[in-house]
């Protein structure tokens, strides 16, 4: 269910400046520590603790009434309507640089509120505003400004909004925030400052959310559990399990750390109304890995009547095979633009197995990784180097002990999302793993920039890149276990093909059939056999080479 559409953040908390746009169903935001992916959650909770004191009445003829004679002028706009915010004891809005907030809502789920609470479109609302006070020239103008909230910090504790929203409407906003629900990261032996047990007990649970529950724990984490057991005088809760076909009872605060972190998630998310906004703050934690893929599972079937948000490390949660890319929005956090960017999850689809992934690849246990642009790069360099690799077999050197195929096998080709290979270098792992990223020419500038950014970054969990442009440089910056960063001479891989492909698709089919390897390409797969696999090709007879062309290779059915 989308309820919120997008989220503007300026000086909040860590975040200078963010702009999130196109929320869907379930919302997943991914990134290094540190980047405010617990922030844009926390930030979305505050709705939580906004109430407008004397809000508008729902009829529509006196909506615009009081918005004309008291809220309205030509210079200010809109004034406040009694709006305030709780911020509490929180130090950080004690500073210089005051935050803003902007909640862009979904035009058809506010529609539906008020159509269902007072009987009024907020078509209807945006046309008599706009006939009032000629301050949008379209409807959709002035629906586009009912359907935000902006927030302005004004003081250490006072919040205002420039702007009327439909949210100010009658009891709007409680319909609302009374379905936000924060699930903390620190969920072990506490939730929310309660034992687990007392926490559940407080939420007054129908017997079938608990049937629920234990059906959600039955299914996803221990088989063994048949039924739950409430005191009621000590508010204590247990769960039935079955050992050696006998029930054995054992208290839910006396279970494992993994288990109480996914219940206590997995309750909340049940108890939930329709409608609510759901933010899980690390939903990791605690997890068997087996267990995870079924959590999301779950995660995908709630967010159908329940918005989530997720902030994640694990790349589980981010599984392309399970989503319905129509309902699921994914953000990394960028390096090089130091924001939040929303991911085309299109550009992965075609072979989720050659793409190097969203969170550092660092699960392979391949020799090298070669990371290049799109999934059709992918396709043709691997081509390239199976004939490359059967060549130098055939040919027996002294110091190759293996076949081809071994060696093929201690290579991974994987993309980097195409033209989102940029934010992309985040995902490639430091050593021990040796790597090396080849790019079409055109990037050559863009790419030298980039390089530069990210090594200034100083991130410590990060390779060092060194932009190459040339075939000696990406040798050395190979010996020093550096990530060499190479632009092709050409403008894009397709150009090396004869002859060329009609469009870019036709590329592998192409490379396929091809008697002589680019002798550029030749170069480079000679300088990972000897610099990482230790494979050397000097070390040959006289008669051996002349046998020997590396830009020569005879066609075979593979």
């Amino acid at each position: 269910m989308r309820i919120l559409k997008g989220l503007e953040l300026i000086n909040f908390r860590n975040i200078k400046n963010s702009k999130l746009e196109d929320f869907k169903d379930l919302n997943i935001f991914i990134g290094p520590n540190n980047s405010g992916k617990t922030n844009i959650l926390i930030s979305i909770d505050h709705l939580n603790r906004l109430s407008f004191s004397y809000p508008l009445p729902g009829e529509l003829l006196h909506i615009v009434t009081i918005l004309n004679q008291t809220y309205f002028n030509e210079k200010e706009g809109f004034r406040t309507i009694g709006l305030s915010m709780d911020t509490g004891q929180d130090e950080s809005y004690k500073k210089k640089n005051k935050f803003k907030i902007t909640y862009d809502f979904d035009r058809n789920f506010l529609n539906r509120k008020l159509l269902e609470d007072y009987g009024v479109s907020i078509e209807e609302l945006g046309k008599k505003i706009m006939d009032t006070f000629h301050k949008f020239n379209s409807i959709d103008s002035a629906v586009e400004r009912l359907s935000n909230l902006t927030l302005s910090q004004v003081g250490e504790t006072g919040v205002n909004s420039s702007y009327i929203s439909a949210l100010s409407v009658g009891n709007m906003i409680d319909g609302i925030t009374k379905k936000i629900i924060l699930c903390p990261d620190s969920r072990y032996n506490t939730y929310k400052g309660l034992p687990i047990s007392e926490y559940i007990f407080s939420t007054k649970p129908r017997s079938d959310d608990e049937a629920k529950l234990i059906k959600f724990i039955k299914f996803i984490i221990d088989s063994k559990i048949v039924d739950r057991v409430i005191d009621t005088s000590t508010k204590k809760i247990s769960f039935l399990r079955l050992l050696d076909d006998e029930e054995f009872e054992t208290l839910i605060d006396d279970q494992g750390s993994g288990i109480k972190s996914l219940v206590c998630l997995a309750w909340d998310i049940i108890i939930s109304e329709k409608g609510s906004i759901i933010l899980i703050d690390e939903p990791e934690i605690g997890i068997n890995p087996s267990v995870k893929q079924e959590f999301l599972r779950f995660l995908i079937e709630e967010s159908k009547e329940k918005q989530i948000f997720i902030s994640t490390h694990d790349p589980t949660f981010l599984n392309p095979i399970l989503w319905d890319r129509e309902n699921v929005s994914v953000y990394l956090y960028s390096l090089p633009n130091e924001n939040f960017v929303k991911i085309n999850l299109d550009e992965n689809k075609e072979n989720p197995n050659v793409f190097a992934g969203y969170l550092p690849h660092t699960t392979s246990i391949k020799d090298i990784h070669f990371y290049v642009e799109g999934s059709l790069d992918v396709y043709i360099f691997q081509i390239f180097l199976q004939k490359f690799l059967r060549m130098v077999s055939e040919h027996k050197y002294e110091t190759i002990q293996k076949e081809w195929y071994e060696i093929l096998n201690k290579i991974g080709i994987y993309h980097l999302g195409g033209d989102f290979w940029e934010h992309l270098l985040y995902t490639i792992p430091k050593g021990p793993y040796k790597t090396i990223v080849i790019l079409d020419g055109d990037k050559r500038d863009e790419a030298e920039k980039v390089v530069d950014k990210y090594n200034k970054s100083k991130s410590t969990n990060l390779p060092t890149f060194v932009f190459c442009r040339s075939n000696d440089e990406l040798i050395i910056a190979l010996k020093k276990g550096n990530c060499p960063v190479y632009c092709l001479k050409k403008d894009n891989i397709e150009k090396y093909l004869k002859p060329q492909p009609p469009n870019k698709y036709d590329g592998p089919n192409i490379a396929d059939k091809m008697e002589i390897i680019p002798e550029e390409i030749t170069n480079i797969f000679k300088n990972i056999l000897d610099d990482v696999l230790k494979i050397s090709l000097e070390n040959y007879d006289d008669k051996q080479k002349g046998n020997l062309d590396f830009s020569r290779t005879p066609h075979r059915d593979y």
